[in-house]
């Protein structure tokens, strides 16, 4: 009987094996596909890519650098140490935690954790960032921000934030003075969580010394359960550190995260530079999410003198994605923490790999691939329900985007906040509406990649003398923003800027959309191409669409309007539907091979493009182009056709190219006005009558700005109140921040 049974259980077991190993040869696609790819680089000899390396690197600084590298390597400065010994032999023959974990349901003041949240931040989303804080933030915790060197604007923001929490009374929230440049994959995403941990346990007279977790956190995250939750199941599994593992498959995780390679930082870029030979005896490797909760025992440890962290901090120096395997390798190797170990983090991820996988956007930053999750859909939020997150033991989730869809973030919202509902937001007529800054005068060098300020400014002061009568100047722009009604809506754009009447100043805020008549794609309906057996139809309704920035993961543009020049790089998608496939057609695909043909405002063919095929989630083919190689590229209006299989165009579209800001004068104001007259429109606009009301009664009855809205009423304005967005809610915990205060008289120095 026991025979019998046991030849079932085999088979499954066996089965399992299998699928597992069809996953990770499917996921690992990619990887292979970088590997084969003819990038001069890929050679696995050592010299050749340290060679490499020294031609693409462009400072004399970092090329020394470099040098000083390889020499420590050559000198196995990265690994003195030959064995390591204690280091939990029986490791695999102790039962998991993670399998005994229970969700303690929040009971008030039966927890006392004080939980260190290190923001790393480096994008512009300060609203979101502020809705986060209004669900994470109690006067008991504590929250250290990291802003990205070349993040200026957000830097600002943090800053009146930590200003007006101070004003307040409250010193729990700071902003880190030393900065980093915090790139995907960077040897110093771990120098920064290690910094940060011994610079608040080293404030001994301090309250910031006294956390007893540390979780690190993005702008693109959100509590999905409450903190008093996280509070109550922190208190209950003291003492353990929740690491999540990469899963069973150890060598294919490990050659993923191209450990046995060097690399070194440097330029703001992750090079490859010398193949890592050998690694310590008996040194067992781990990794997984590099978003972790670690206990201040562990965080302690890994910054000690104690020889194990300090040759390991000197191992991972060299390592890709080191915060991904730092820990958990440390922790796995130290008897006093590999039983204190739960292989789970806390969070819900959104992976979608097919998607999320991909080498060419990481070319710019590192010589490796690498995977991202997607933003969370509306229609994914059933994995975020409250009985889902509880029995998952997840406690925040990633990636949250209001750029892509704003439901989830409200979801979570009033799910984190079910305690605390004096915090959530009303519903009012900005409740599902979204602004992001692309510019801002106060920090007028940090602009996203593509746009141009200096076009901007161009474009700005041109909306302003097509809507104002010709006495008005225009002075200054002060802000750029994207806004969306709701998630589904097009994008507008709003600019704030300044102009003179006479000896006064005004602050105008405008609306501005697109002409879609003018962005005109067309295409003939039910348009189906056939390729290898495989049928494609084009998405009419949607078209080709031009834009900055493009995601690849998204597949969205994260800079609007397409304002180009004579030296942009900008990318062109469209979609199709994959209607089905021949016997032998391959499945893979997601699109045809295409063609592209431009014209230059004259009507000529200036350059024809060949587009390959792509597999997408979404159905989306894209191409990227860039002006700046070519010569001849002239200011006016341009087209571009779809091709495919020789066909007649499937969709054409008209675009403007304004001209280079620096050589403006050589094309007439009444030009360019015209121009902007026929692809764009001011749909409203609106003064902010906080500075005209000392004005109004020096004004004429016929100045049209006596007639302007005012702004604050606007729900469109960036002025209009948005309480969802507030951070500070003032007055919200007065009786916590006197509780707080009163037990430590330092933070109000």
């Amino acid at each position: 009987m026991r025979a019998v049974r046991f030849i079932p259980f085999s088979l499954l077991l066996f089965t399992v094996a299998f699928i597992l190993l069809l996953l990770d040869r499917k996921f690992s696609k990619e990887f292979r596909d970088f590997l084969g790819e003819n990038w001069h680089y890929e050679d696995s000899n050592s010299d050749r890519l340290a060679k490499s390396a020294q031609n693409r690197i462009q400072s004399t600084a970092c090329k020394v650098q470099l040098r000083n590298f390889l020499h420590e390597i050559s000198l196995k400065r990265y690994w003195p140490v030959k064995e390591i010994a204690k280091n939990c032999d029986d490791l695999f023959e102790v039962p998991s935690v993670a399998n005994a974990l229970k969700f303690r349901p929040f009971s008030p003041g039966t927890s006392h954790v004080k939980i260190l949240f290190l923001l790393q931040l480096n994008g512009r989303d300060s609203r979101q960032l502020r809705r986060l804080f209004r669900s994470i933030f109690l006067p008991r915790h504590f929250y250290f921000v990291h802003v990205d060197s070349r993040r200026e604007f957000m830097l600002k923001e943090m800053l009146k934030v930590e200003e007006s929490l101070r004003a307040e009374g409250f010193a729990n929230f700071r902003v880190a003075k030393r900065r980093m440049a915090t790139i995907w994959g960077g040897s110093n995403l771990l120098d920064l969580f290690l910094w940060t941990v011994a610079e608040t346990l080293g404030e001994t007279n301090s309250n910031w010394a006294q956390w007893d977790y540390i979780v690190n956190l993005s702008e693109t995250d959100m509590p999905i359960l409450s903190v008093e939750e996280l509070e109550q199941n922190l208190a209950e599994n003291r003492g353990f550190s929740f690491l999540k593992s990469h899963g069973q498959n150890t060598s294919s995780f490990l050659q993923k995260q191209g450990l046995h390679f060097h690399f070194m930082q440097c330029e703001q870029r992750m090079w490859r530079v010398s193949e890592r030979r050998n690694l310590p005896v008996n040194l067992r490797l781990d990794g997984g999410s590099d978003w972790v909760v670690v206990h201040r025992d562990l965080a302690l440890f890994a910054i000690s003198d104690s020889l194990l962290p300090s040759q390991m901090r000197l191992l991972f120096s060299s390592v890709l994605l080191p915060l991904e395997t730092f820990f958990h390798t440390l922790a796995l190797n130290s008897a006093n923490f590999c039983r204190r170990i739960v292989r789970r983090n806390l969070r819900f991820t959104n992976w979608r790999r097919r998607q999320g996988c991909r080498c060419a956007p990481l070319k710019s930053v590192v010589d490796w691939c690498g995977c991202s999750p997607l933003a969370v859909s509306a229609n994914e939020l059933g994995k975020l329900s409250l009985n889902h997150s509880q029995s998952k033991f997840h406690f925040f989730g990633r990636k949250f985007d209001s750029a892509v869809d704003i439901a989830p973030i409200a979801f979570v919202e009033r799910q984190s906040l079910r305690f605390r509902v004096d915090l959530l937001p009303s519903q009012s007529a900005v409740f599902s509406a979204h602004w992001l800054n692309l510019f801002s005068a106060l920090s007028p060098s940090d602009v996203p990649f593509g746009l141009n300020a200096e076009l901007l400014t161009l474009f700005t002061s041109s909306i302003a003398r097509f809507m104002l009568p010709n006495n008005f100047i225009f002075q200054r722009l002060h802000d750029f923003h994207i806004y969306r009604e709701f998630s589904a809506s097009p994008p507008q754009t709003i600019a704030t800027f300044s102009v003179a009447f006479g000896h006064t100043n005004y602050l105008i805020e405008a609306l501005i959309g697109q002409k879609r008549d003018s962005f005109a794609t067309s295409s003939p309906t039910d348009f189906e191409v056939i390729d290898e057996g495989i049928r494609f139809l084009f998405n009419a309704e949607e078209g080709i669409e031009i834009g900055l920035d493009f995601d690849h993961k998204e597949e969205i543009f994260r800079t609007f309007p397409p304002l180009l020049s004579p030296s942009s790089k900008f990318t062109l998608k469209w979609r199709w539907v994959r209607l089905g496939i021949a016997a032998d057609g391959r499945a893979k695909r997601t699109s045809p091979p295409a063609e592209l043909l431009f014209r230059g405002p004259n009507g000529t063919v200036f350059h024809t493009m060949s587009v390959p095929s792509y597999n997408s989630f979404y159905g989306t083919q894209f191409a990227q182009f860039e002006f700046g190689r070519f010569s001849g590229v002239s200011p006016g209006v341009w087209s571009v056709a779809l091709h495919a299989n020789d066909s007649l165009p499937i969709a054409s579209l008209s675009f403007p190219v304004f001209p280079d800001p620096s050589h403006s004068s050589e094309w007439a104001e009444q030009r360019i006005v015209r121009l902007i007259d026929e692809f764009f429109t001011v749909r409203d606009f609106c003064s902010v009558t906080e500075h005209l009301t000392t004005q109004k009664e020096h004004l004429l009855l016929d100045e049209p700005i006596s007639d302007f809205a005012n702004c604050s009423e606007l729900p469109w304005s960036t002025f209009f109140f948005d309480e969802k967005s507030v951070f500070p809610p003032f007055g919200r915990w007065a009786a916590e921040r006197h509780s707080f205060l009163s037990t430590d008289s330092s933070l109000t120095d």
